[in-house]
């Protein structure tokens, strides 16, 4: 993770690193007793350049849906500093009622670091939850 704008890490363990662990248990959330304001944004480095061609975001899965995400922007960039915008407002449909893996497919690009923008989450809270944040290969 190169970076997070809000995390919870006073009051429980809810940091930014949560939502590229590989682990559907633990998840990112944005602080509880501040920056209840869209949006919140979270930016990724993979390491290497990958060929990717979408997204996927995990809802948190303990039961509860503070912070899901609703309306989204993801942005990807070879070098950190220029950005491409893959997905410009895009929507998880029924995540309310199906709070379950969400896979966005977007035109193949070459990127090394990836920036996942909650733009609103269920209800208008202001805060933000992922449970896991990822790209997809190209086909």
């Amino acid at each position: 993770m190169v970076s997070v704008d809000s995390e919870e890490t006073a009051a429980e363990n809810d940091s930014g690193a949560n939502a590229i662990d590989g682990n559907s248990a633990t998840f990112w959330h944005t602080r509880w007793k501040a920056d209840q304001k869209q949006p919140h944004e979270i930016t990724v480095d993979m390491g290497k350049t990958n060929h990717i061609g979408g997204l996927t975001y995990l809802p948190r899965q303990d039961g509860l849906l503070n912070g899901v995400v609703e309306k989204y922007r993801f942005e990807t960039s070879a070098d950190g500093v220029n950005w491409t915008t893959n997905v410009a407002n895009g929507s998880f449909g029924n995540i309310q009622n199906n709070p379950s893996l969400q896979e966005v497919s977007f035109a193949p690009v070459n990127a090394r670091y990836f920036r996942f923008t909650s733009l609103r989450a269920l209800w208008g809270s202001g805060w933000t939850s992922a449970a896991e944040i990822s790209v997809l290969p190209a086909l």
